[in-house]
């Protein structure tokens, strides 16, 4: 125990857990939630923009071959650090991305919409937590990834993780996302909420409305 406490310490920690936004049918032996392993790895790195993006990543030992292996990778984005020690984000679309895969079943997520709270630590280190509604497509050989991004299921992904500075390690994991076209994930335009922008108000008109002209009774 004392011993993976001492690599989550190293190389961070993360915990997500995944439900659907709406379901059909309960079968009998159906999770109410679906909770990922727990990532061993989660870094994190302030990219050219000045955005906080930070990856996690799981990987089991597949003792039976492919068939028993078992990957994910998941990586968000902020717009810049905490400026005090506590800051809450809003998400919105491709903010967050994931890819999962166990055995022949192969998923992959793209946020909608959300929220994060990142809080700073000692030794350089991020805690976060979140809520994030994302689409999920799924991948078969014969359609690849479907449904189309606009018909993909919402599902609620809740998590923390606590992230360790490390640019090499969070690039690496997001590489592996990157080579993903998420450009195929592009929603309706009913799915994504708008950030509001304020109305300018409209100035009074300036000519008078058209007088009614009599009629020939003097009306």
């Amino acid at each position: 125990m004392f011993a993976w406490l001492w690599v989550a310490g190293c190389s961070g920690r993360a915990e997500i857990t995944a439900i659907p936004f709406t379901r059909k049918d309960l079968a009998g032996n159906e999770p109410l939630v679906s909770k990922l392993p727990p990532a061993d790895q989660c870094a994190w790195f302030l990219d050219a923009e000045g955005n906080v993006r930070v990856a996690m990543h799981y990987e089991n030992i597949p003792l039976f071959g492919k068939f028993s292996k078992a990957e994910w990778n998941m990586a968000l984005q902020a717009e810049g650090l905490p400026a005090s020690r506590e800051r809450s984000f809003t998400l919105y679309r491709d903010h967050f991305r994931g890819l999962y895969s166990i055995s022949l079943d192969h998923r992959r997520f793209q946020s909608r919409w959300g929220v994060l709270v990142l809080t700073r630590l000692s030794g350089d280190r991020l805690r976060g937590r979140f809520q994030i509604a994302a689409a999920q497509q799924q991948f078969t050989l014969f359609e690849g990834w479907a449904p189309p991004g606009y018909q993909a299921p919402l599902w609620i992904l809740w998590g923390e993780f606590e992230a360790v500075h490390d640019p090499k390690r969070a690039e690496a994991i997001l590489a592996v996302l990157n080579a993903e076209d998420w450009g195929e994930m592009l929603p309706g335009p009913a799915l994504q909420p708008r950030r509001l922008e304020p109305r300018a108000v409209l100035s009074q008109p300036t000519t008078q409305p058209a007088t009614r002209s009599a009629s020939p009774n003097g009306e």
